[in-house]
């Protein structure tokens, strides 16, 4: 659909719309998950619109409360937008058994060099997607 976004730079997921009148949209797009910005409800209305008549929308907008693992909350009297992740750390920590370990600051000792014998070969299969689920959602995490 053409409907004048431009891709942003940083982000290949992100897309921008500037019109002549001042109306301003940002949309983050991720697989079947949409987030809208906008500065004009009957234009983002049009473009609901647009959008509705090529692809099945899944429900109407409404305040983004919860993204992609991200937690929002918009206060509007202060202005201000406040985004966590602390649910999604709480829910891996039990995903991964996890939810009473012992934080620390710096889980090995500084300086410390790994060998290969350090890091054995693993043939549990099991084990080995449970390691990259962790190593992929902290890397989501982080990101």
């Amino acid at each position: 659909m053409s409907y004048g976004f431009e891709p942003i730079d940083t982000d290949r997921m992100l897309f921008k719309l500037k019109t002549g009148n001042g109306m301003i949209m940002i949309v983050a797009l991720y697989v079947d998950d949409r987030l809208v910005a906008h500065n004009s409800d009957a234009d983002y209305a049009k473009f609901i619109e647009a959008l509705s008549k090529r692809f099945e929308l899944s429900s109407d907008a409404k305040e983004v409360s919860w993204y992609l693992g991200v937690a929002v909350h918009r206060d509007w009297k202060k202005g201000t937008i406040k985004i966590s992740q602390r649910q999604y750390v709480i829910d891996l920590l039990a995903w991964f058994e996890m939810t009473d370990c012992n934080s620390v600051l710096t889980p090995m000792e500084v300086g410390q060099r790994l060998t290969s014998e350090d890091c054995p070969e693993v043939t549990d299969k099991a084990m080995l997607k449970h390691y990259q689920q962790l190593v992929g959602s902290l890397n989501y995490l982080v990101a």
